[in-house]
């Protein structure tokens, strides 16, 4: 029986005392990862010049999304965004390209004038019904090394019109 005690002694202070004292093996190492400074828009939001691309319209966009490795592979950017070029829209842009930031607005007033589209396979991307105007495209290249980058591309379109573009990196 004194044994049996000691044995249970024995395993209840390798199961439940000891790994109080001993570092945790599984954690990782912390790093600190340098933040990106949020976005500061200083051009005042004008809902007017948002006020035609709220409509159906007859023009369309048509394209490829995509980043070449240094090897030659092509990745195709999941998702692309677009949205109306505004004065406001145009320094987020800006500012995005030169930070590699975020890669559609976080202004929620911006949302009901937002389109967003998968790529297929081959890296294609489709916009229709869109009103004439002019549109900032954006969408983000997953590299294995380097991280993600930003594309970005421009289009005007007149009433009625398709054009096909490249937004690459």
């Amino acid at each position: 029986m004194r044994k049996i005690i000691q044995a249970s002694w024995c395993v209840f202070v390798l199961l439940f005392l000891l790994p109080t004292y001993l570092p945790a093996v599984d954690e990782p190492p912390r790093v600190e990862v340098p933040q990106t400074p949020p976005l500061v828009i200083e051009m005042p939001f004008n809902e007017k010049e948002l006020k035609t691309y709220s409509a159906k319209g007859q023009s369309s966009i048509t394209g490829v999304a995509f980043g070449r490795t240094g090897g030659g592979d092509i990745i195709c950017s999941n998702l692309v965004y677009l949205f109306p070029d505004t004065d406001y829209t145009a320094q987020w842009v800006k500012q995005s390209v030169e930070h590699n930031g975020p890669i559609k607005p976080s202004d929620k007033r911006l949302e009901p004038y937002t389109r967003t589209t998968r790529t297929d396979p081959t890296c294609n991307f489709w916009f229709y019904h869109l009103p004439a105007g002019s549109y900032f495209l954006t969408g983000v290249i997953e590299y294995r090394s380097g991280g993600p980058k930003m594309i970005y591309g421009f289009v005007e379109l007149e009433k009625g019109e398709h054009q096909h573009v490249i937004v690459a990196h």
